[in-house]
């Protein structure tokens, strides 16, 4: 599962039960296939002995509903807050755009949460070269400066768009000239200070403090994430993997410790937001190594603390 908005058409895309089941009698159903949840493999394999039936499995509902039905598929190069900064296997996205190519679907990318620097590329699409038909933007392309939000595409999309008399419908707001000036700024310095570079070297100083941690708590499952977008899985049981009770709330508990300690983590459930707690930890672009080691120092209190608790 993957959360790709709020408005109806993007809500239809998402499977975070407890945002869109309360708008499900008003949005379109669409078929949807599982992630590449490896941790928790919803065919209950082991990667890479799994013969990547997660990534295999979109042209079997491909074939289910007809290649002329579907237009597009939609997917996080790596899964943001649903899951945690999940990555996929290294071939899946090869496996995912054979078969979109093969049926002629767009491949659309949705890069809201990776985009400008975050995993250590310009894009996330960039560690597996994929080639998207279209690619979804926000968030980092104005770091949060103003309210930003782009698509990109090939030009022959957008011929055939504009041959259609384009887009039906606009955005009062969209064109601003004050937002597209504060995010050519902001793609100015990510370029010229290098940010995703270092965001790939400083990512790699977190995971390392990170997999630290979890030799010392046991509440921590995994570490997972590339760049500086990186996560823990909170699991009651390391050996069974077992989730805490969703009543118990424990990320929630976890990120009001971390919040005592001043440190900003983002809390979410990676079973269909239904359970599987899990954090996580995206420092600035900017971000250098001394604070990557008061990032895990105020983590670690915060995981001690918690686990004093549960």
């Amino acid at each position: 599962p993957s959360y790709h908005g709020s408005t109806l058409g993007a809500l239809a895309l998402t499977s975070y039960a407890p945002l869109e089941i309360p708008f499900r009698a008003m949005i379109q159903s669409y078929p949807k296939i599982p992630a590449p949840y490896c941790y928790r493999c919803p065919y209950d394999k082991v990667y890479p002995n799994c013969n990547l039936k997660c990534a295999k499995a979109l042209e079997t509902t491909i074939l289910e509903h007809g290649p002329e039905n579907i237009a597009g598929f939609v997917v996080e190069p790596i899964v943001g807050a649903s899951i945690g900064a999940l990555v996929p296997p290294d071939n899946y996205f090869s496996i995912v755009q054979q078969t979109c190519k093969k049926y002629g679907i767009h491949l659309i990318l949705d890069e809201v949460m990776t985009g400008f620097g975050r995993t250590g590329k310009l894009f996330a699409y960039e560690h597996w070269a994929v080639e998207a038909d279209i690619v979804a933007l926000s968030k980092g392309m104005a770091s949060g400066y103003y309210p930003l939000g782009a698509i990109m595409t090939r030009k022959d999309i957008v011929d055939e768009v504009l041959r259609g008399g384009g887009f039906a419908h606009g955005h009062t707001y969209a064109g601003n000239p004050m937002a597209c000036a504060v995010g050519l700024e902001v793609f100015r310095v990510i370029r010229e200070e290098n940010l995703p570079e270092n965001s790939a070297r400083m990512g790699q100083v977190l995971k390392a403090g990170l997999e630290g941690l979890e030799r010392k708590h046991s509440i921590i499952g995994q570490v997972r994430g590339k760049g500086l977008l990186m996560a823990l899985e909170l699991v009651e049981d390391r050996d069974t993997r077992k989730p805490f009770p969703a009543e118990r709330n424990v990320n929630m508990l976890l990120t009001d410790m971390a919040s005592e300690n001043g440190l900003i983590i983002y809390p979410r459930r990676a079973i269909n937001g239904l359970s599987g707690d899990h954090v996580l930890i995206a420092p600035p672009l900017i971000v250098n190594e001394r604070e990557i080691y008061e990032i895990v120092e105020r983590l670690d209190d915060a995981l001690k603390r918690t686990k004093e608790k549960l």
